[in-house]
């Protein structure tokens, strides 16, 4: 390997050489903002990179007799922290740590930007109800199905009948 004979014809900051497998050195060029470089028919090239996918977890929540609630905030890009991306709802999980728990209702809402929940609308199609002697509910049946960075989801734990010991609660979201 003999770098002197290694011709470049143009440059530009951040490009890169490498070989095309013919024996020929070429050229890449810098990707563009937020790009990642991954492998193409076994060669380099600047792609979008995979739909991230993020759970939000609230755990370890104690919702008393009546109603309680939980806000879960909708999460900005998870490459910088600061954009603002629209996400899939995929799914809701929501477990208690009681299986001796009654008949319960979850009434969950969402709330766009920095709007109120007064004038919310509902995340699911229907209210979840946790059934007697069972300690999950799951849920993919969403009346929205997009939110957006900034967004809110509120989960509202009705006619609990018993104070619970603990509550996890968690929503999948990805990337759209």
């Amino acid at each position: 390997f003999d770098l002197t004979k290694l011709t470049v014809t143009s440059q530009a900051s951040g490009d890169m050489i490498f070989s095309d497998g013919t024996n020929a050195w070429t050229r890449r060029g810098i990707g563009s903002s937020k790009y990642v470089l991954q492998v193409a028919a076994g060669l380099p090239v600047w792609a979008e990179p995979p739909r991230a996918a993020m759970m939000i977890f609230c755990a370890g929540f104690t919702p008393t007799d009546g109603v309680d609630t939980v806000v879960l905030p909708v999460p900005y890009d998870p490459l910088d922290g600061t954009s603002s991306v629209t996400w899939n709802v995929r799914r809701l999980d929501i477990r208690v740590e009681d299986t001796s728990v009654e008949d319960s209702d979850f009434n969950l809402q969402y709330s766009t930007g920095s709007g109120s929940f007064s004038s919310a609308g509902n995340l699911m199609t229907s209210d979840l109800t946790l059934p007697s002697g069972d300690n999950e509910v799951s849920s993919t049946a969403f009346a929205v199905t997009t939110l957006d960075s900034g967004d809110k989801v509120r989960v509202e734990f009705v006619s609990m009948g018993t104070s619970l010991a603990s509550v996890t609660i968690a929503l999948l979201l990805e990337m759209a």
